[in-house]
């Protein structure tokens, strides 16, 4: 080809090979430019799918737009010959910078930011890139970086997806499958031929960051196949014990990349971006304390190193592309700067559920002591611990200790046993064998048998999260070694009162049963000791749950929480636990999320390495309308608790309410495989796939898949279903299996509502007065016995806007909103906002409706998305407006 005419280009030389074919340096002469020509040989362009998939990368690299991304310019076909053409880029690939020993730690940010960058926005496009690898990078002489090559690339949308949705398959009919990629970076999924999706080219990367700061590759082989082999089994040593002077975390994520199973990978290209940038804030902010001897030194190393960029030929790369990142990376407003360099000094452990060996109805003892000595030991700075709910969730059963250690991210094991013996004289004993364990050679540091009366179990506890912190060479300040001695209650009734309240409370589903039952046993602990201050923090943290699930706000509820809150203080006005009974009353009883957000920030600074408050300051700032810091609490607890479904579930519902649908779909099926048996995790993903595509028929194959239809919630996203669905019959049978009223957290659901709402639809006008009629009757009542309720004015609003009541109408349902405001409560607000934008259209107001969607379109929201615009009914009668035509074509 070199010398050739095709066109108006002018072959000069040939500079690489792609998935799909050879590339070429041209002169454009029509132009008078130097572009890159990627041509497929003859023998690809005569078999159709061959061809298809060679344009298939076009249009998708073609689509994307970033500065480090190839630009294409054309697909064209001269003579038979079929080719791509696209701006062509002088540098040298990354594979030739890398060098023996790995790169200098800032040029690994330098570079890999950028790549990762180019990889998210691809990624949001919808495209996987299964052929990562340094070959397929290229730095440029300004050290700036270009991906290229999508020859084996996969569109993730099922929309645009093409039949070959795996890895395997072959050129024709009798020859065996092949492998797509390149052997000694992909992912083990890959490897096996299995299905991929974006987190195949999460371990690909990870390949090139272990290559780029080591210099070697994580898996070795002699042959391809020995090289799979090593993908699929061998465990990598970590690039900080080949090179000790790299930063700690870097080991971290460069681990978290390669996880053998896809789920415990990074699920986003964003989550590696911004831990990357946020280490290397921390390195270079550690540079610049650093004396000016050793600035000066690292600077002369760093100029005596071989000039990074020589000039050479253009070379065409890969670009690896995985789901957007949920949930990592955002800045914590008011956070130590020195918190991360705090960390990566940590040790790290899980205290697994002790054992009860004793009566089936003790294992809510034996929890108790595995929960108090997990407490004991997250108070100390210097150790990091895996929360109870993922060590609870974590099946080790057949797993080796560094398979445990790999999964959980933890340097040490905490188990043991306990065994409660009673005797015939009434007293009792109770013996605990604990052992500690290193994951790295399974070696046992600690263990030990302690046979002791129940009046010394708290002893016990004490003992053995000091014996632990001993043999972990951690050492105490005096607040924290009088922490760890302190007994909750010197009583041993209360304490197994209070115990049993706890397992009540901690139950996954929330009943208000348990939580009565619950308030009962923490009275009871309370009458035994008066002064048990764990008690009174969940006792008032119980009937503030009341208020927060809707079953009691009397103001008789919210003074009985008022009153252990004040108890708490008055016996230990410094206790973080006390702070956190004061915030959960603001948070869930007052709905004062400043107040809330003051009393969680106290207990935080005391309580950091607790799940429960990062996740309760998660929740008060998504409540303030700041998704993006509630993301960040999420994460950082979702580090010490990354089996917790719940945190997964809350994650997917703020992704989804900041319109990241990709990633809030890849946080609720996380949840969905760890609690398949929570019916909110399933609602969760219908939402998304409402908002995200208005998917029908995959939202009903969801809720058929939904392990419960027994909550007033289920039955509303049915009736939400088949009414988009306009299957009038079906929506109006599910209506009239509902309740007149059921009130959740956050909205009324009525079955006269939703039958008025049917034969609406169905122009039948008297039945659906009848209904709306009905409805009013039902809140006026209930308006009238809670007259400050928002939720209540707002569906009374939609029973008068259906009654034709103008006015009435208008005010009821903007009162609720003024009610919830967003500036008090974004969460609630999104659902007055809907109610309100449907009360205008049904009163005629269309306007002022389109004025208020098209405001709620621009920003945040969990009700409302352009997607929904072309099915919801809802909308039906401002449809052939010009300003809501131009919202429906903007969607599409």
């Amino acid at each position: 080809m070199i010398g050739k005419q095709l066109g108006h280009y002018q072959i000069l030389e040939k500079i690489g090979a792609g998935g799909m074919g050879d590339v070429y340096a041209a002169q454009d002469e029509k132009l008078n430019r130097k572009v890159a020509l990627k041509i497929l040989p003859p023998a690809m362009a005569a078999n159709p799918e061959r061809r298809a998939r060679f344009e298939r990368e076009a249009k998708a690299v073609a689509a994307l737009n970033h500065p480090n991304i190839v630009t294409i310019f054309s697909v064209e076909k001269e003579n038979g010959t079929h080719f791509i053409t696209m701006e062509y880029v002088e540098g040298r690939p990354l594979s030739a910078l890398m060098g023996g020993d790995g790169m200098p730690v800032n040029e690994v940010f330098e570079l890999a930011v950028p790549i990762l960058d180019a990889i998210t926005s691809a990624h949001e496009q919808g495209i996987a890139h299964r052929d990562l690898k340094p070959d397929n990078i290229m730095v440029t002489a300004n050290r700036g970086v270009k991906i290229l090559d999508f020859g084996l690339a996969k569109l993730l949308h099922p929309i645009l997806d093409d039949p070959e949705a795996g890895t395997m398959v072959g050129d024709n009919a009798t020859q065996e499958g092949r492998i797509l990629g390149t052997t000694a970076y992909m992912s083990p999924e890959q490897a096996e031929g299995k299905p991929v999706d974006q987190r195949t080219d999460i371990f690909s990367l990870g390949i090139i960051l272990y290559e780029m700061t080591t210099g070697r590759r994580p898996f070795h082989g002699d042959t391809g196949l020995s090289t799979l082999s090593s993908i699929l089994k061998d465990e990598p040593a970590s690039v900080t014990d080949l090179k000790q002077e790299l930063p700690h975390h870097l080991g971290r994520i460069i681990h978290r990349c390669l996880a053998k199973d896809p789920r415990r990978r990074y699920q986003t290209a964003l989550d590696v971006k911004n831990e990357l940038e946020g280490l290397k804030e921390e390195t270079t902010s550690d540079l610049e304390r650093r004396p000016a001897s050793a600035a000066t030194t690292a600077s002369k190393q760093t100029q005596n190193k071989t000039p990074l960029f020589l000039g050479g030929a253009a070379v065409l790369i890969a670009l690896a592309i995985w789901f957007l990142g949920p949930w990592r990376g955002t800045e914590i407003p008011g956070e130590n700067t020195s918190a991360i360099a705090e960390e990566s000094s940590r040790k790290s452990i899980v205290v697994f559920p002790f054992e009860n060996l004793g009566a089936p109805e003790d294992a809510y003892f034996a929890a108790g002591m595995t929960e108090e000595i997990t407490s004991r030991l997250a108070i100390v700075n210097g150790l990091s611990v895996m929360s109870r709910t993922s060590a609870v969730q974590y099946d080790k059963t057949g797993k080796t200790m560094q398979k445990i250690g790999a999964d959980l991210g933890v340097e040490y094991v905490l188990e043991g046993t306990v065994r409660w013996q009673r005797s015939p004289d009434g007293t009792s004993r109770v013996r605990v064998t604990p052992q500690l364990i290193r994951v790295s050679d399974d070696s046992h540091l600690w263990a030990d048998r302690y046979d002791r009366t129940m009046e010394e179990i708290f002893e016990v506890q004490s003992d053995i999260a000091k014996a632990v912190v001993q043999q972990l060479d951690l050492t105490l300040v005096l607040s924290e070694k009088e922490a760890l001695e302190a007994p909750p209650t010197e009583n041993t009734a209360a304490y197994h009162a209070y115990l049993r309240g706890k397992e009540l409370t901690a139950e996954v589903r929330t009943t208000e049963e348990s939580h009565r039952q619950a308030v009962r046993l923490y009275e009871r602990a309370i009458d035994l000791d008066p002064e048990f201050l764990l008690a009174y923090v969940e006792l008032a943290k119980t009937h503030s749950a009341f208020c927060h699930f809707e079953w009691d706000r009397s103001p008789e509820r919210l003074s009985l929480a008022k009153e252990n809150v004040d108890r708490t203080m008055e016996l230990d006005p410094e206790s973080p636990w006390a702070h956190v009974a004061r915030g959960y009353y603001f948070y869930w009883g007052q709905k004062d999320y400043a107040n809330a957000l003051d009393a969680f920030g106290r207990a935080e600074k005391i309580l950091n390495n607790n799940t429960e408050v990062l996740v309760a300051i998660a929740f008060v700032r998504r409540r303030q309308g700041d998704f993006t810091g509630a993301l960040s609490y999420m994460e950082r607890a979702l580090e010490l608790d990354p089996r917790n479904p719940n945190l997964y579930l809350n994650i997917g519902q703020t992704q989804n309410i900041l319109r990241n649908y990709m990633e809030a779909a890849a946080a609720f099926d996380q949840a969905i495989s760890m609690a398949p048996s929570s019916v909110y995790s399933f609602l969760g993903k219908v939402t998304n796939l409402f908002l995200w595509k208005a998917d029908l028929a995959a939202m009903r194959a969801v809720l058929e898949s939904s392990p419960d239809i027994s909550v007033p919630e289920y039955m509303s996203y049915r009736f939400d279903l088949e009414f988009c669905s306009r299957n009038a019959p079906q929506a109006m049978e599910v209506a009239r299996s509902m309740a007149p009223s059921v009130r959740t957290q956050l909205i009324y659901l009525s079955r006269h509502l939703y039958l008025g709402l049917v034969h609406d639809f169905l122009d039948q006008s008297p039945a659906a007065h009848a209904h709306y009629d009905s409805a009013a009757t039902v809140f006026e009542d209930l308006a009238e016995k809670e007259p400050d309720n928002g939720l209540i004015r707002t569906a009374l609003g939609l029973a008068y806007a259906g009654l034709g009541r103008k006015q009435d109408a208008i005010r009821e349902t903007k009162s609720g909103l003024e009610m919830f405001p967003y500036a008090n409560d974004a969460w609630i607000a999104q659902y007055g906002t809907s109610a309100m934008i449907f009360v205008l259209i049904m009163t005629g107001e269309h306007d002022q409706a389109l004025d208020l969607l098209e405001e709620a379109l621009a920003g945040p929201s969990h009700t409302i998305s352009r997607a929904t615009l072309g099915v919801d009914p809802r909308y039906d009668s401002i449809r052939d407006l010009p300003r809501f035509q131009k919202l429906v074509n903007e969607a599409s």
